[in-house]
């Protein structure tokens, strides 16, 4: 053996364990020796320490205290290792400091004291750890202190070191092993070895599959059993999704439906708002117009007292003239009447008429008295003097009536200049009311008339007048920019689903070019696969050397020429021609008596055990790498598959999202067009229906006025009439009387004119009547007395007659100049009478009409005061019900014709009732969305493989409609942008992936399992280079087989076969995809049935393979054994074991570590079972394979004591207190 190799050479025990100074020396085989309880377990635990870096890997059974409270129980306390690597010898010391583990390096390779100076004082007491360092420092010696395990193990592994920061890196490289990987590799099958070290051979076949696999695989049926649990439970809960998906997008319908419900809430809240914010402005508008109103009220109310007041002064006026000339004409009559019942004035006219001839008679009879009574000369005087009398009586009564004359002509020319003047008095006083009338009337028909032409303009265009308003253009522009950006969205939904129907055919024709390429390749690869099985199969029964056959018999025993034996059986000498010579000779280089020349040994090679193992190997290889080759192959398909796939669905998915994202922004605007149309159809329903209140009202105020122009009109005719009337009546008034007076005067001037001739011709006439009585006088001389009895009789009754008439003269003179002219007046005034009858009629009917025309003015100022009224209570109300505007906003500031708009259209009272409709709408869609969402996620698990909300999501304090609405749109978003687009492959990734890693692991299992079945080969030929030596052993060999009677395994890579023929399921929508899922699910379900039936935990290469050894010990041969136990003896077994131990050990340190330059320790416990020859060949079998034995026993063997170089035995001083003493083999075997 080369002691000079690097690796562990000592340890020392400081107060460690039981051992208060102990030093082991383990540079060579070595055996521990003692009873149970000296420090045997003690030392190989330390050992096992160095090589695991594991407080846990240390003991194969746990002890009651870890690995650092046995070893290191104050800080005083050490555990140092003396190794050797590539920077020279180093110690490595375990201490406690400050309770803490510390793990220091030394570099010792210059150090030429004795190591124990650094840690013993010179009492040879321990030092701590601080006082150890100090000296280091003290002497020079280069140290570095690990505070932690991590950076320790980082420390032992030469790559880690070199990761180390600067500041954290020591100057000096004290790594051990290479990298951290080998030093886990190696420490962990050293432990197993150790661990299992009682050479029992329960779990060899575990240990040869941990231990000759570059990486253990296994299926952990559990973790298998939950991933596929999940991935049906993924598959289920897609199916509820499934089930739900119309009830989930009517739901979104219901939602997007609900957010432009709150959208137009928000603009009526907005609205609302923006009144409140103007609601004081509103306030003042309403009550301008009411003082507005008040103030138009009391004007018209004032013009309407006018107009009564002024047909009151009319009405009076005419009152007075009718009831004046009504007592005029009753007067008139009356009198009339009087005169005639009373004082008979006809008679009275009849006897003043005869007065003259009264007065002629009375003279004519005084003349005959005086006459009768006188002589003829008294006669003549008489007659002289009466004619001198009557001369001077008609001159007298010429000069009474001249004066009279004269006074009446002056009486009646004054009169008939103050008629003239009173007729032009009273024509312009008339005249001045008629015209100041007609004026004010003139101009009232004017503006009235213009009026009317103005509003019939406008009631001929009003029609015909455009609804529109502030309002219909807001809405219209709303609707044109919401129908812009609907149509916009719409070409973009369009476009986006044009490029996702062009990538999902382009996917489909990509997918199936790719899978016909697949499935081409999957056929090739099956077909060579199986010719690889078959020859495979063909080696594998040619090298089945169990079978009673000539090759089996022929590889079992140490048969002469066995390699020609073997040519000459083959098929290539039996049946092919070839340069072979054939000859029959009797010697001992024939075989039978045949001799043959020719190179037969090259023909033999052929078929040597080894050639064909390695034939079969090489055909394991090119299988492996034909099936390494597919699986990336399959893997780069199956990942190209799904790159494309994946390039394609993300093209697809990025459309879908931005569809669904366009999609409902479209139901939206939608919506919200569709509000915006019914605000303007409402509108403009509302303006038609104020367009045609306003042509009703129009059409009555014109109406109205036309009735009122035409009242006018005509009251301007009356007036016009009247006036012409009037100065008619004035002047026919006076006509009359001018006429009567002018005639009065013409007869006055006429009588003034006709005074003298009248009067000389009655001076004549009573001259000549006064001498033609004297003449008959003075022809009857005789008077008879009775006869001037009855001459002054009649005298009497004239002058009595006379006298009445004298007396009645002013009677009928008035009769003549006042009763019967007022009597004539009759008609006239009877006709003024019906005249003003009339006029006040007329007067009455346009004032009346005025008036209605006021009244109708006021009830419509009432009216509209009433509604204003009514706009004040409203809005006082309104107010009460509406939200405070919010400060942080802007609001637009109302004009007053927007205000008027605003209460004239109940526009507030419409946009509160709006607010309460939507707000009751949104309260119901509220109840629909939180019903129908639980509804949806009724029965969805929590755990759903979809990570979908659930409701265990919702917080049912909390009354909250947007975590349901979050909720819908989840599952919305999820069924619009992946279960429509890859429900499939995310109902099936699950499921998929579970039974792709099953499948991987279970091919990687497959692959260990040919990767142990090569590696078994080579221990086999191992153990036979190195069996040569061991004379009891004839060969060991082992044979690793495959089961294939697995049900769970058959059925995964059933399934797996399945999905390799179907790789694009998942990918495509079609019948066959479905029907190939759904036969996948049932296969699912069903392997599902079997995991759960079976008890096993785990599926690794033990559970696909079995372990059988060949073993012959003195020629006595045992095969297809599964236990070595039955092998031999119970040694012979135990040794076998052990071989078989140590190979795998080799082969572990040959494949994970650096072994050139390293000697590596083997661990073997209680080898006393085995006898001392067996050992002494074991031990060879150790050398041969380069290992340092360290065992330990408490067998009193001599022969294997004797066998080791270096022997320790512990003893027990006290319960604490165990010593190890170096012995040579003869005093240990006295000793013991």
């Amino acid at each position: 053996m080369n002691y000079n190799k690097l690796g562990l050479k000592e340890i020392r025990f400081i107060n460690s364990g039981h051992f208060p100074n102990e030093s082991v020396i383990i540079d060579d085989f070595t055996l521990l020796l003692g009873s149970s309880g000296v420090g045997k377990t003690t030392v190989m635990s330390a050992i096992c320490y160095f090589y695991t870096m594991d407080k846990s890997k240390t003991r194969p059974l746990e002890k009651e205290l870890c690995f650092y409270d046995w070893h290191l129980k104050g800080i005083y306390a050490h555990l140092i290792y003396i190794y050797e690597n590539s920077i020279g010898r180093n110690a490595l010391i375990l201490s406690k400091d400050d309770g803490k583990v510390k793990h220091t390096f030394i570099n010792i390779h210059n150090y030429e004291e004795d190591i124990s100076t650094l840690y013993l004082d010179s009492d040879k007491r321990c030092l701590s750890l601080k006082e150890i360092l100090a000296n280091c420092a003290k002497k020079s010696l280069i140290f570095y202190k690990s505070e932690t395990v991590a950076t320790f193990r980082k420390m032992m592994c030469r790559k880690s070191y070199r990761m180390l920061p600067n500041k954290d890196k020591p100057e000096l490289d004290f790594s051990f092993y290479d990298s951290k990987e080998s030093a886990n590799i190696f420490g962990k099958y050293l432990f197993n070895i150790y661990s299992n070290s009682s050479v029992r051979d329960k779990g060899i076949k575990d240990m040869l599959i941990s231990l000759i696999g570059e990486k253990e695989y296994s299926l952990d049926i559990l973790d298998f059993k939950n991933k596929l649990s999940e991935a049906l439970k993924n598959v289920a809960h897609f199916e509820l999704i499934k089930d739900r998906r119309e009830r989930i997008l009517k739901l979104d319908d219901t939602v997007i439906s609900y957010k432009a419900l709150c959208d137009e809430i928000d603009n009526i809240t907005f609205e609302l708002e923006t009144i409140s914010y103007n609601k004081d402005r509103i306030k003042k508008v309403i009550d301008d117009n009411h003082l507005d109103l008040l103030t138009q009220q009391r004007i018209n109310s004032d013009k309407k007292d006018e107009l009564l007041k002024e047909w009151k002064i009319k009405s009076n006026t005419y009152s007075t003239q009718i009831s004046d000339l009504n007592i005029e004409i009753k007067t008139n009559k009356e009198t009339y009447n009087n005169f005639h019942e009373k004082y008979r004035i006809e008679n009275l006219i009849i006897e003043q008429d005869r007065q003259s001839d009264y007065e002629k008679k009375l003279y004519e009879l005084n003349i005959k008295v005086n006459a009768i009574s006188s002589s003829i000369e008294e006669l003549e005087t008489k007659e002289k003097t009466q004619k001198q009398k009557a001369n001077a009586l008609i001159n007298d009564k010429k000069d009474n009536e001249k004066k009279e004359l004269d006074f009446k002509k002056d009486n009646l020319t004054n009169e008939i200049l103050q008629v003239s003047k009173n007729k032009e008095i009273d024509i312009e006083k008339g005249i001045l009311s008629f015209d100041k009338e007609l004026e004010i009337k003139n101009l009232e028909y004017s503006q009235l008339d213009k009026k009317i032409s103005q509003d019939e303009t406008a009631l001929s265009y009003m029609p015909k007048q455009v609804l529109e308003n502030s309002n219909t253009k807001k809405f219209k522009e709303e609707i044109e920019r919401l129908s812009t950006l609907k149509t916009s969205i719409e070409s973009q939904v369009k476009i986006l689903n044009n490029e996702k129907e062009e990538l999902e055919e382009e996917k489909e024709k990509s997918l199936k070019e790719i899978n016909s390429k697949i499935q081409n390749e999957l056929s090739e690869y099956i077909k060579i696969k199986d010719e690889f099985k078959s020859k495979i199969d063909l080696l594998n029964t040619k090298l089945d050397i169990g079978k009673n056959n000539l090759f089996g018999f022929l590889n079992k025993n140490e048969v002469p020429n066995k390699r020609k034996i073997l040519a000459l059986a083959s098929d290539e000498v039996l049946f092919k021609e070839s340069n072979f010579k054939f000859s029959l000779e009797s010697s001992n280089d024939t075989f039978y008596g045949l001799k043959i020349d020719g190179d037969i040994e090259g023909l033999a090679t052929k078929y040597d055990l080894e050639t064909l193992e390695n034939s079969k190997a090489s055909l394991q290889k090119q299988r492996d790498e034909l099936v390494a080759r597919y699986n990336i192959r399959y893997k780069n398909s199956q990942e190209n598959l799904k790159t494309i796939s994946n390039k394609y669905q993300k093209s697809i998915q990025e459309k879908s999202r931005a569809i669904y994202d366009l999609t409902p922004k479209i139901k939206d605007y939608e919506i919200k067009i569709s509000n915006e149309r019914k605000r303007l159809e409402d509108e403009i329903i509302r303006l038609k229906e104020e367009l045609d209140k306003n042509i009703i009202d129009k059409k009555e105020h014109l109406k109205k006025d036309k009735e009122q122009l035409s009242s006018l009109k005509e009251y301007l005719s009356n007036i016009k009439e009247n006036r012409s009337n009037f100065i008619s009546e004035i002047n026919k008034k006076y006509k009359e009387q001018e006429f009567r007076l002018n005639n009065e005067l013409d007869v006055c001037k006429q009588s003034i004119n006709g005074i003298n001739k009248k009067y000389a011709q009655e001076i004549e006439d009573s001259q000549n009547e006064i001498h033609n009585i004297y003449n008959e006088i003075k022809k009857k001389e005789n008077i008879d007395t009775d006869e001037l009895e009855s001459l002054q009789r009649a005298i009497k009754q004239l002058d009595k007659s006379i006298k009445d008439i004298n007396n009645n003269r002013a009677l009928v003179r008035r009769y003549k100049d006042e009763v019967l002219p007022n009597y004539n007046k009759i008609s006239f005034l009877t006709e003024q009478h019906d005249l003003i009858i009339k006029q006040r009629d007329k007067q009455k009917d346009y004032f009346e009409k005025e008036i209605s025309i006021l009244d109708d003015k006021l009830n419509d100022i009432k009216k509209t005061m009433d509604m204003w009224k009514n706009y004040a209570e409203s809005f006082k109300n309104f107010e009460l019900e509406i939200l405070e505007y919010d400060s942080t906003k802007n609001y637009e500031a109302y004009s007053d014709d927007e205000i008027k708009l605003l209460l004239n259209s109940r526009k507030n009272i419409n946009i509160l009732e709006r607010f309460k409709t939507l707000t009751n709408q949104q309260s119901e869609k509220e109840k629909t969305i939180i019903l129908e969402t639980g509804k949806i996620i009724d029965g969805i698990p929590s755990d759903n493989m979809m990570k979908l909300k659930t409701k265990f999501d919702i917080n049912s304090f909390e009354d909250n409609i947007e975590q349901y609405i979050v909720i819908a749109k989840s599952y919305a978003d999820f069924i619009k942008t992946k279960f429509d687009i890859e429900g499939t492959s995310l109902q099936l990734h699950r499921l998929i992936e579970a039974i792709n890693d099953a499948v991987s692991k279970i091919s990687h299992i497959k692959g260990t399992f040919n990767s142990i079945v090569k590696d078994v080969n080579k221990i086999n030929r191992t153990i036979d280079n190195g069996i040569k030596n061991i004379t009891v052993i004839d060969y060991i060999r082992l044979n690793f087989k495959d089961t294939g009677k697995d049900e769970i395994v058959t059925s995964i890579e059933n399934i797996g076969d399945m999905l390799s023929a179907n790789m694009l399921i998942g990918y495509e929508n079609s019948q066959r995809s479905e029907q190939v899922k759904n036969e996948l699910v049932k296969i699912a379900y069903d392997l599902q049935i079997v995991l759960d039936k079976t008890f096993k935990k785990n599926i690794t290469v033990a559970d696909i393979s079995t372990l059988t050894f060949d073993v012959s010990e003195n020629a006595q041969v045992t095969k297809g054994i599964a236990t070595l136990d039955s092998v031999g003896s119970n040694g012979t077994s135990i040794m076998i074991k052990a071989i078989i131990y140590i190979t795998l050990l080799r082969m572990v340190a040959n494949k994970f570590t650096n072994s050139e330059d390293i000697k590596y320790h083997c661990i073997i416990d209680e080898i006393g079972q085995i006898s001392a020859d067996y050992f002494t060949e074991l031990m060879k079998y150790a050398r041969h394979l380069e290992f340092v034995f360290i065992n330990g026993t408490a067998a009193n063997d001599d022969d294997i004591i004797e066998a080791y170089p270096r022997i320790y035995m512990g003893t027990r001083e006290s319960s604490n207190h165990v010593e190890l003493n170096l012995i040579d083999a003869r005093n240990a075997m006295e000793d013991w």
